[in-house]
């Protein structure tokens, strides 16, 4: 749980309000909080077609709440109705490139009773030695910043100590990878969407 207050400049309001409004439209309409933090970051880059991969691990919940005028500081704050959910389009993402299905190991750190950096640490730790990547060092201070920022970098197959205000909507059911189709269906299914 926190309270924060956040200080803008000219630049940063848009954004802001941006996350907002996307949060709120999507609360209203679907229900469930929409804007959270997300943090740690995973950072690849696909080999076939060279695009970046730069998505987070975990989706904090959070409420943000604009101040009385523009440019005026904004309330961001995490109460214990706020949950914790794992990226799935990340677990997917590692499932198909390395087979590897990671999902139990979220499922450990999420049904813990508390998520100390000790613990953030360690599951980080066991996703990077399922992956055998290099071990992540994570100090728990992580830089906020827009994507733009790190996606630049030129790390691949590693953690990165970020944190992304922004609207994260709820995500489907945790289906890893696409469901199996026969010949039949993928026939049928061309035919239906061309």
């Amino acid at each position: 749980d926190f309270r924060s207050v956040i200080a803008t400049g000219v630049d940063q309001e848009p954004g802001l309000r941006q996350v907002y409004f996307e949060g709120r439209a999507w609360e209203r309409s679907r229900g469930g909080a929409a804007v959270g933090i997300g943090y740690p970051f995973f950072q690849d880059e696909e080999p076939e077609s060279g695009r970046v991969v730069f998505a987070p691990l975990l989706i904090w919940e959070a409420h943000l709440e604009p101040g009385n005028q523009y440019n005026s500081p904004w309330r961001l704050s995490r109460t214990p109705t706020h949950r914790l959910r794992p990226n799935i389009y990340l677990i997917s993402y590692w499932k198909n490139k390395t087979g590897k299905d990671l999902a139990p190991v979220f499922d450990r750190f999420l049904h813990r009773q508390s998520f100390g950096l000790k613990h953030l640490q360690q599951f980080c730790q066991d996703i990077a030695s399922e992956l055998e990547l290099p071990a992540p060092a994570l100090k728990g201070a992580p830089v906020m910043a827009d994507s733009h920022t790190f996606a630049r970098a030129e790390v691949k197959g590693a953690f990165v100590e970020a944190a992304i205000l922004s609207c994260f909507p709820h995500q489907p059911p945790c289906t890893i990878g696409p469901p199996p189709v026969n010949s039949a269906e993928r026939d049928r299914i061309s035919d239906t969407f061309g």
